[in-house]
């Protein structure tokens, strides 16, 4: 009826109001908070119920596992391995600032650990990479950080930040820490092998849209390190935020930077494939021991609050790209663009089994997102063979791998033994 209509409308008004009404009552600090919040109950809605359950039976085996290594000899063990670290992270230079940093590297098992951390009682966690150390590098101002703090609890003895591109600031950037933040604080910097790094780093860039409606990566994997040095030359700034492939997975100038102004004994490093991989419970307590923090109720308080990372870290490999035809009809997974041209595409569907990484809705969309989504299934699912990696590994990284081992004083052949009895490879 039209009374109902009326209400109905009237519903709507009141509810489009209470939108405006909290845009303009909130503060930045605010929005940043619930930003926050709603990152984090997203992956409820974003994934389908096969990808829930498989999230839930890996967190009953995650649960199991904890409660396996707390009864077992394996807790007693990492308490010996670790002599207690008594001596808290110094205080930051002002209430509210970070006083540990993880500052790299990206695609290395930060997120995991950030899932980690940020249920420790004693620890207070910003929001993971929101670019406030990035904004104070560039504009020497605290403005960002004034604002996050002010919901944060600051009695806590830890105050972390997670901003895991920051380290390709260094040695600039560890001045900023310095002057503006903590002078001598904790620093963890996870590390991966080189190739896998790169690759999960160029499949981010390639499934992910801009704003303007175009794929950030429009170019085959072989291709866009080819570009790497162009790119660079032509927007530095583009080329630093979304394609330094190589430059970002080379570690040991930046990690001796870190070490040279903090002191060994302030820098934690973790190797993926060794570390979180292999050796995960013992290597949550070193991290937990070497912010002394470490004690059996906290560290079990933190392993139970492990969440969706684990799932949420895969990389689609089923993918259906759909076509929307202004007719009505549609069109999956085209060869190629020859199929397309003529017709008037009216909106792109891209599905996957990770929603949560790959699910794309775009009406009206640009051609160029066309033209790339054609590709899309190709370059997510393609991987180098393990001759082509070797050859990666000894064009780029095999020096500085090198030179890392000597620098951390650790075997890092869990990198380079795949690829060693490759025949033609370079000797160590």
């Amino acid at each position: 009826s039209a009374g109902d209509a009326d209400d109905g409308q009237l519903a709507a008004l009141e509810a489009e109001l209470e939108t405006y009404k909290h845009a303009f009552e909130t503060t930045a600090a605010d929005r940043d908070r619930l930003a926050a919040k709603l990152e984090t109950y997203r992956y409820a809605f974003e994934t389908t119920e096969t990808d829930r359950n498989i999230h839930k039976q890996d967190a009953i085996d995650w649960k199991r596992a904890v409660a396996a290594f707390l009864d077992a000899d394996d807790f007693k063990r990492a308490l010996a391995a670790n002599s207690p670290r008594r001596d808290p992270p110094p205080r930051s230079r002002r209430l509210g600032l970070p006083n540990v940093f993880c500052v790299g590297v990206q695609k290395s098992a930060t997120s995991f650990l950030y899932s980690i951390i940020r249920n420790h009682p004693k620890i207070t966690v910003y929001p993971k990479d929101i670019s406030a150390l990035k904004r104070l590098h560039e504009t020497k101002s605290l403005t960002k950080y004034t604002e996050i703090a002010a919901d944060l609890d600051v009695a806590r003895p830890v105050i972390a930040q997670f901003e895991v591109g920051f380290i390709d600031y260094s040695p600039d950037g560890i001045k900023t820490i310095k002057e503006y933040l903590c002078e001598n604080p904790r620093i963890i910097i996870c590390l991966r092998n080189p190739i896998d790094r790169m690759i999960s780093e160029y499949k981010m860039r390639v499934r992910t849209i801009r704003g303007n409606g175009t794929f950030v990566e429009n170019h085959d994997f072989k291709d866009a390190l080819t570009l790497e040095r162009d790119r660079s030359v032509r927007d530095s700034r583009e080329y630093h935020n979304h394609f330094a492939y190589t430059e970002r997975s080379e570690y040991s100038k930046k990690l001796n930077a870190y070490m040279k102004a903090f002191g060994r004994e302030n820098i934690y490093v973790t190797v993926m494939e060794s570390d979180f991989s292999q050796n995960t419970n013992t290597t949550l307590a070193g991290i937990f021991n070497f912010l002394s923090l470490f004690d059996e109720e906290a560290f079990k308080l933190s392993l139970l609050g492990h969440d969706r990372y684990r799932e949420a870290t895969r990389v689609p490999s089923e993918i259906e790209i759909i076509f929307h035809l202004a007719d009505g009809r549609r069109l999956c997974n085209p060869a190629g663009m020859e199929e397309v041209a003529g017709r008037n595409v009216v909106r792109l569907e891209v599905r996957s089994d990770v929603p949560a990484q790959l699910d794309i809705s775009r009406d009206d969309p640009r051609p160029e997102l066309l033209a790339s989504a054609i590709h899309l299934k190709r370059r997510l699912t393609h991987e180098p063979s393990r001759e082509e990696k070797r050859r990666l590994f000894d064009t780029y990284f095999r020096d500085d791998v090198a030179q890392l081992e000597k620098l951390l004083e650790r075997d890092l052949s869990v990198w380079y033994g795949t690829y060693d009895d490759v025949a033609g490879s370079t000797p160590r």
